[in-house]
């Protein structure tokens, strides 16, 4: 999922605990400045009226929530050093699509609707 960086990009992070009793954390990557100058995209959704139409005759059909769903779509190698981040640990980026990047939902839905 991250690999270690020499990027001149270095997001700031932070972490955040979760509200379960358990006091679970995360990291979190601010990419503020990274995402003023991604370049927006755009996937429309596809109508309720086409699914339906497109599920009609199916004799199946799965409801999923998809934990950690971004980490499935692997970035392209030009583009990770881009996500690079810094924490105590050192400099690292993402090898898989992160959360966090304005992009991140249109790319996802891109390939997976």
């Amino acid at each position: 999922m991250i690999e270690e960086s020499y990027s001149p990009f270095a997001a700031p992070v932070t972490l955040a605990y979760k509200r379960d009793q358990d006091k679970k954390s995360r990291l979190c990557i601010d990419f503020r400045d990274l995402n003023k100058i991604v370049v927006p995209q755009s996937q429309p959704f596809p109508l309720i009226e086409d699914l339906t139409v497109k599920t009609r005759d199916c004799k199946f059909v799965s409801i999923l929530d998809l934990n950690s769903a971004f980490w499935s779509i692997p970035l392209r190698v030009t583009d990770r050093y881009k996500t690079a981040f810094v924490t105590q640990e050192g400099h690292f980026q993402w090898t898989c699509l992160p959360f966090g990047l304005k992009t991140s939902p249109a790319i996802f839905q891109r390939n997976n609707v």
